[in-house]
C-alpha cells in the first residue's frame, strides 16, 4: 500500500476585532458552563459528605 503525502499551504487568517470578540465570548460562555457544572457536582458531593454519607 502506498500512502501519498500532500502538503497544503494555508494562509494565516486575519480576524476582524468583531470576530475575535465573538470567538472569545463563545469560549467564555463554554468555560462558564463547564465551571458551573463542576461547581454543582462539587456542591452535591459536599452536601452528601456533610450528611454523613459517601
Amino acid at each position: 500500500m502506498i500512502i501519498e503525502k500532500h502538503e497544503v499551504a494555508v494562509e494565516p487568517k486575519l480576524f476582524a476585532q468583531e470576530e475575535v470578540n465573538s470567538l472569545i465570548k463563545k469560549r467564555l460562555a463554554r468555560e462558564r458552563k463547564k465551571s458551573a457544572e463542576l461547581i454543582r457536582q462539587l456542591s452535591d458531593y459536599i452536601q452528601v459528605l456533610s450528611e454523613g454519607g459517601e
